[in-house]
């Protein structure tokens, strides 16, 4: 089976996600056209992959930044980033990550020191621009494909 992302969230870490699960198509619904789709439809019904010029160019700018969230942050930081997009307080993430709360507030710290971030709000909106609030699930479902 091919998989297609369909979508107008075109933060970094939407993008991320859609690479990291394995798709094998991105069509940007704000900027595609049915022409696009139809190609997406064409290379991953051949075998091959497609991906907006969107997405290779966020994807492209994240690989040449050596600050880019993915490469300064851990599995653990990520997943902590994903509750604050949603607006979580410490004590809801730990409930959802069975962790303590102040295990929570040590990685917010670090994460605001490894993005050179400064103050919750500011990481909330960074969170936020990036798509870290828009995958409704942080855990991989059963079955998905890693790339």
């Amino acid at each position: 089976m091919r998989l297609i992302a369909l979508t107008s969230a075109r933060g970094g870490y939407t993008l991320y996600r859609i690479e990291r699960e394995g798709f094998d198509g991105h069509v940007d619904k704000t900027s595609g056209t049915l022409a696009s789709f139809r190609e997406a439809l064409l290379a991953t019904h051949q075998g091959k992959r497609y991906f907006s010029p969107a997405f290779v160019s966020e994807r492209t700018a994240r690989l040449l930044d050596p600050n880019a969230f993915d490469k300064v942050l851990s599995d653990r930081e990520l997943e902590v980033l994903h509750w604050v997009a949603q607006a979580l307080d410490d004590y809801e993430i730990a409930r959802k990550m069975g962790i303590r709360p102040r295990t929570v507030e040590t990685f917010r710290g670090r994460i605001l020191k490894k993005l050179d971030i400064r103050g919750t709000p500011r990481l909330m909106g960074f969170a936020m621009r990036l798509g870290f609030g828009v995958w409704p699930n942080w855990k991989t479902g059963a079955g998905a494909r890693r790339m």
